[in-house]
């Protein structure tokens, strides 16, 4: 395996260990559950040899890691969620894979391992407002080389495992995560466990690589103050066709409903000409995509996906929006190029105003929010405010 250093990796581990802010926690005793057996999903022998890094080395001689193990039993998970949804904060849409555990595992220590040969990086354990929590625990987040400029990460274990316990920071307030010893951990190996509703709802698993560059429409906006989500890839799709199936038809929306989908999703979820996609209040940048801006109910920036179940209206007025799609007002966001009004619910007989949007071009448009009332016939000529990619 060969490893890599890169800079990079600190930002992404702070933004990878953010949170589910805004996730539903349950506060429950725990519960040990025992470990299954860990299956190696690829057949065929392994030397399992590491290979020394020279410095003469090319990344063209490579190849990308294929994950030989489950990183979770599949029979635990209610919903994987593909990458590209907003995060529950609101503000920006994630790389991460949200998975979430059956109900029936409430509290129960749900071990996760490693896919394939890992060095650890970069880790964090931090209170993640367990201390007001009757029941929370606190969150340990983890960063691994995976060789060859990949890197894999976990975020939201409440527990790791003997070896990399001792490894990894004293309880801190902050998430940032900071350099631990290298240890390495071999593929099957346990990484360590997930207890559900003991903080979150999920635990995240998240896959970066110096081979991919993302595109977005106004590619400056993410370069210019750097964004892991340039880099992001779907973690699933290292694992052969049979396992990666397995977990795809896995895949939930935000409140757990399966998808009927093998469509892991993207970070570059904006559609030109439509309302789609990641939205700024600055027209230049002026300002990192993680970096936010409020003007009033307005807030900046603003995510607007549909993750198959429901669109996600990101960071207006500090709160989502949700459109569920038997909303009568739903409208797919990739197929409005004109304009539309979205009447919020909090119920099916109670109104919360409405969210009204006209396009202007392929990087600009309008946005008037109402915090009560139904959508008018047409857009507001004043109090909107413009949005740009």
């Amino acid at each position: 395996m060969h490893y890599r250093n890169s800079a990079l990796m600190l930002l992404l581990f702070v933004i990878v260990v953010s949170g589910c802010v805004g996730q539903e926690a349950a506060v429950n005793e725990e519960y040990e559950h025992d470990e299954p057996a860990v299956t190696d999903v690829v057949t065929g022998e392994s030397s399992g040899e590491e290979q020394v890094v020279q410095e003469e080395q090319t990344e063209e001689s490579c190849e990308a890691p294929v994950f030989t193990h489950k990183f979770v039993d599949p029979s635990y998970v209610r919903t994987v969620q593909p990458i590209g949804v907003v995060h529950g904060s609101g503000k920006i849409l994630v790389g991460r894979s949200y998975v979430a555990i059956k109900d029936e595992y409430d509290n129960e220590k749900i071990p996760v391992y490693a896919p394939t040969d890992l060095r650890v990086e970069f880790g964090s354990y931090y209170t993640g407002g367990s201390e007001d929590c009757d029941g929370c625990l606190p969150d340990y987040a983890i960063t691994f080389d995976i060789g060859c400029g990949y890197w894999l990460s976990f975020a939201h274990l409440k527990e790791m495992s003997p070896e990399i316990s001792g490894i990894m920071p004293e309880l801190s307030s902050s998430s940032a995560g900071i350099q631990i010893e290298r240890i390495e951990i071999k593929a099957g190996e346990l990484v360590g466990y997930f207890i559900p509703n003991t903080g979150v709802a999920s635990f995240d698993i998240i896959v970066e690589s110096d081979a991919i560059k993302n595109q977005f429409p106004n590619q400056e906006r993410y370069e210019k103050y750097g964004s892991n989500l340039l880099r992001i890839m779907c973690p699933y799709d290292l694992y052969p066709d049979d396992v990666r199936s397995e977990y795809l038809a896995l895949l939930g929306g935000g409140s757990g409903a399966l998808l009927g989908s093998n469509d892991c999703g993207t970070v570059t979820r904006d559609v030109l000409g439509a309302i789609e996609g990641m939205w700024f209040l600055d027209e230049v940048p002026v300002r990192g995509v993680h970096d936010t801006d409020k003007q009033g109910v307005y807030g900046s920036p603003m995510p607007i996906v549909d993750d198959g179940e429901r669109i996600t209206i990101g960071i207006i007025d500090e709160n989502n929006v949700w459109i569920y799609h038997d909303n009568p007002t739903y409208k797919d966001p990739a197929k409005v190029t004109g304009s539309h009004c979205y009447q919020i619910k909090d119920t099916p007989t109670s109104d919360d105003g409405y969210m009204f949007f006209e396009v202007v071009s392929d990087m600009e448009m309008k946005v008037f929010r109402s915090e009560t009332g139904s959508c008018p016939g047409s857009f507001p000529e004043d109090g909107w405010m413009s949005y740009y990619r």
